[in-house]
C-alpha cells in the first residue's frame, strides 16, 4: 500500500475543459478561459511574475517559496521555472505549492504539453 496514496479518502473531480477556442481553453463549469486568449505565458509574467519583482527577488532569495491557489494549466508554474533557470541562484532551490480544486488530468496535461511543444519548434 502506498502511504501517499489517497484516493480512498475523498473522490477528486477533475475539471473538463473545451478545446474548440485554439487560443486559450475554457472551462465551462465556471465559463471563463483558463489563460488570455492574447497569450497564456504572457499574461503569466504580466499578473504573476512581474509585478512582485520576482527577477530581482531571485538574485536575492536563496530558496524561494511560492504558493499558488488554482493551479490551472501550470502556466504560472512554468513560467516561475522558467524565470527561477535563468535568474536563480545556482545553489538555490525553488519551494512551489499549488493548490487545485479541479485538477485537469493526465490525458489533458499531456495534451497541453503537446501544444507547448508544436509551439516551441
Amino acid at each position: 500500500m502506498n502511504p501517499h496514496d489517497f484516493s480512498d479518502q475523498w473522490p477528486v473531480i477533475t475539471a473538463r475543459p473545451d478545446f474548440s477556442d485554439t487560443t486559450a481553453p475554457s472551462c465551462p463549469r465556471f465559463d471563463d478561459v483558463y489563460f488570455s486568449r492574447e497569450g497564456g505565458f504572457f499574461e503569466s509574467e504580466h499578473v504573476f511574475v512581474r509585478p512582485v519583482g520576482f527577477q530581482d527577488r531571485l538574485a536575492q532569495c536563496r530558496n524561494p517559496a511560492i504558493l499558488e491557489l488554482g493551479f490551472g494549466t501550470g502556466r504560472n508554474f512554468l513560467t516561475t521555472v522558467a524565470y527561477f533557470l535563468k535568474y536563480g541562484k545556482p545553489d538555490a532551490m525553488l519551494h512551489y505549492v499549488a493548490f487545485e480544486q479541479y485538477p485537469l488530468d493526465q490525458t489533458v496535461l499531456a495534451a497541453l504539453a503537446q501544444q507547448l511543444d508544436a509551439l516551441s519548434s
